[in-house]
């Protein structure tokens, strides 16, 4: 479900790093900034494989139907209308962006040496992380689960 051509990994992974470098003091329009990551096409792809990856990702590991799955889509709706609107800037703080990548990169880091069945609560630890990231850190106005369901 990836929207671009996939790039091999290792002709992306530089991209996505230049890419956080340049959200991390931007306070610019989301046109400017997406303008400023998009004249280069490898750093163009890789952004929008690497959203897309995460949400491919996020969905395969947590149950489907289950709260947080719900809470997860939420998010990501609401990442995604922000995106379609221009509102990202505003509605979010992008210097956080690379502390999320961070917590995704743990997290994958976890999930590749397969855990076995006794680790996952390090799994479960990785998610609350990327979670709190992205409720309370994230956002530029404060959010409660309530308004998650």
């Amino acid at each position: 479900n990836i929207s671009v051509i996939q790039w091999p990994s290792v002709l992306l992974a530089n991209e996505v790093l230049l890419a956080l470098g340049q959200v991390q003091d931007w306070h610019g329009s989301d046109t400017r900034l997406w303008r400023k990551i998009s004249k280069n096409d490898y750093r163009r792809c890789a952004v929008i494989e690497c959203y897309d990856s995460i949400k491919h990702l996020l969905n395969i590991i947590v149950t489907q139907g289950s709260k947080e799955s719900g809470i997860i889509e939420t998010l990501f709706d609401e990442i995604q209308s922000a995106l379609d609107s221009g509102t990202f800037t505003m509605r979010y703080r992008v210097a956080e962006l690379p502390e999320v990548h961070s917590r995704v990169v743990a997290l994958v880091g976890i999930l590749v040496r397969k855990p076995l069945p006794k680790d996952m609560q390090k799994v479960v630890d990785a998610l609350q992380n990327l979670y709190e990231v992205v409720t309370r850190d994230l956002p530029t106005e404060k959010r409660n689960l309530v308004s998650m369901k």
